[in-house]
């Protein structure tokens, strides 16, 4: 990204663009004085190819305005350039800028939004890109029939209520955003309030909410995974690991969930940079193990890549 010192891009611009760049690992939004049309692709030609080789391609766009008649020009523009280049957020039979018969999320998906909630002002992911998401993906060309929840464990800090949000109208929260789609099955769920349970896997037979605790330690990092399990508002079974959880059939449907990692990028006392893996200590639950021992052996890229990996 260019330095906003040198392009004269102000803070709160810069800060939108920050946001943007933590908040998709294939996704980046350049410096708004720049002509970068084409995506940062690291000597691959195809998506498919570098996927099956654990490569996650970077797209940069610049020259945009911000929140324009209320859509974000720059979270627009980057699935623009994402379809122009083989990456297609939407999957349908129709084939259009930002979708195809390959694409990332069908007509009835369970998307799992990761916002940085614990945090209000700049700390916390901007909302008007949430919004600006959300509302492309309700738009899915052969009508979007599944749901959305915006997630996360603030780790008893979290809120969706934060009365100064980053957006360019502070007061609106992460809620606001989702209230606004009131004919959408769209909802929220913090996970601070489930953060303390202990409990087993639905194929277990336990439905309660909470978190499972793994009993074996991953081998690199001596991490033990924990992660949640719950039910949506609208009565869908999530289990972060396993899938959608369907009670008749009493099985799993791991492809239907999809996960979106949206944090904002600032600073970290301890880690020194909060981005798109660091953004994972809002999936593990710290009141059923501390986990600070273990991340910096690398246990939330270990968690990323044995729980859930995010498909943004």
């Amino acid at each position: 990204m260019s330095n906003p010192r040198s392009t004269g891009l102000s803070r709160r611009n810069f800060l939108s663009v920050s946001a943007s760049v933590a908040a998709v690992g294939t996704l980046a939004l350049g410096s708004k004085f720049s002509n970068s049309i084409s995506p940062f692709i690291p000597n691959v030609s195809a998506q498919s190819d570098s996927q099956s080789r654990g490569i996650s391609n970077i797209y940069c766009i610049g020259s945009f305005q911000g929140v324009v008649n209320g859509h974000h020009d720059g979270l627009t523009g980057l699935f623009s350039l994402m379809g122009s280049n083989g990456l297609h957020l939407l999957r349908s039979s129709e084939t259009g800028s930002i979708n195809s018969p390959n694409g990332l999320i069908g007509s009835d998906d369970v998307i799992l939004i990761k916002n940085n909630c614990q945090w209000g002002e700049r700390g916390g992911t901007n909302t008007d890109l949430v919004r600006e998401l959300i509302h492309t993906i309700t738009q899915h060309p052969d009508g979007f029939n599944g749901e959305m929840i915006v997630v996360d464990n603030g780790q008893e800090r979290g809120s969706f209520n934060w009365n100064n949000a980053n957006a360019e109208e502070t007061s609106q929260c992460i809620q606001d955003v989702v209230d606004s789609f009131n004919d959408e099955k769209i909802s929220t769920f913090l996970w601070d309030t489930i953060r303390g349970n202990r409990v087993q896997e639905y194929d277990q037979g336990n439905m309660n909410d909470g978190y499972i605790h793994e009993a074996a330690a991953e081998p690199l990092t001596g991490m033990r995974f924990n992660y949640p399990k719950f039910q949506s508002s609208f009565g869908t079974y999530i289990s972060l690991k396993k899938g959608v959880w369907d009670p008749v059939s009493q099985t799993y449907s791991n492809d239907r969930l999809k996960l979106i990692n949206f944090p904002v990028l600032k600073s970290h006392s301890g880690a020194g940079v909060t981005g798109c893996i660091k953004h994972y200590m809002g999936f593990v639950s710290q009141s059923i193990q501390d986990n600070h021992s273990f991340i910096y052996n690398g246990g939330l890229a270990a968690t990323m890549a044995k729980v859930r990996f995010p498909i943004l």
